[in-house]
Parts: C-alpha cells; structure tokens; sequence
C-alpha cells in the first residue's frame, strides 16, 4: 500500500527540506569565506536552486522590483568600489534575494552592512586587517531576518 501525502504535508515537508539545504549552504559559505574569503559558485547555484523551486512552490514571495533595484544598487556600488564588495557578495546576495520578501531584503542588507561595519572595525583595530569576509554577515542576516522580519515589522510600524 502506497501511502499519500495530502498538499499542505507534501509543503510542510518541502518547507524544512528548503531551510536544511539552506542551513547547509550557510554553513559552507561561512566557511569557506572566513577561511579562503571566496564564496564558492557550487554553494550559490544549490540555494538559485532551492530557492527557485522555494519561489515556484510558493513557499516564498519575493518582491521583483524592489529586488532588482537593490542589485542594481549593489551591483553598482561593487562597479564603482571594486574593492569594497566581491562579485561573490553580489551573486550571494542576488540569491538570497529570491527568499526575501521587500522588507526582508531590506533587512537582509541593513544587517549584512551593520555586522560588516561591526566585523570590519574589529577586524581593523585589532590586526590591522583591511580585507574581511562578507558573506558571513549576508548569510547572517538573511538569518536574522527570516527569523525575526515580522518583530521588526511590529516596531517599525510602532514607531511610524
């Protein structure tokens, strides 16, 4: 006897299969940036992947025009300081972007860009370092704002 899945099991199941692959990618990408400081092209193409299939089974929404604009933003700051933001970084955060709704995309990259600053001065005043791993701070806040867009909601709009 063949056992069925109903629909809403059969999301369930393909909801936590997307956040292991990308619990799973996280964990590669931190490591090889803060070790290498490369973001390795296999890890990105499994999460266009997972989050492609995450947007087509609409597990996730992701809000086009406001994604374009902030690559494009990106894209050009990465064209006018090359060496402030890796090829990388950008093809990372274009893919993350597809499992980010607006106000989490803007979130993604407000974190990403704190915790960069944060790590940076660190990084800086202690062993003089210029160069620090970027991809860390991405992942991390597309973490962030995965888990916690929705209290950030509340207290924006609290505040507005």
């Amino acid at each position: 006897m063949i056992a069925m899945w109903s629909h809403s099991e059969a999301l369930t199941v393909a909801y936590y299969g997307w956040l292991c692959v990308m619990a799973l990618c996280s964990a590669v990408i931190i490591y090889t940036d803060v070790r290498y400081y490369w973001v390795p092209d296999v890890a990105v193409g499994l999460l266009l992947l997972v989050n492609g299939a995450a947007w087509a089974l609409q597990l996730v929404a992701p809000n086009e025009g406001f994604t374009v604009s902030c690559l494009a933003g990106l894209g050009l700051l990465a064209w006018l300081a090359p060496q402030g933001l890796g090829t990388g970084d950008i093809k990372l955060l274009a893919v993350l972007a597809l499992g980010c709704t607006g106000f989490t995309l803007y979130l993604v990259i407000c974190f990403s860009f704190f915790m960069g600053t944060l790590l940076a001065l660190f990084l800086w005043l202690k062993q003089r370092q210029r160069l620090i791993p970027f991809a860390p701070c991405i992942v991390g806040g597309w973490w962030f704002s995965f888990f916690f867009s929705e209290e950030c909601w509340q207290w924006l709009t609290y505040f507005l």
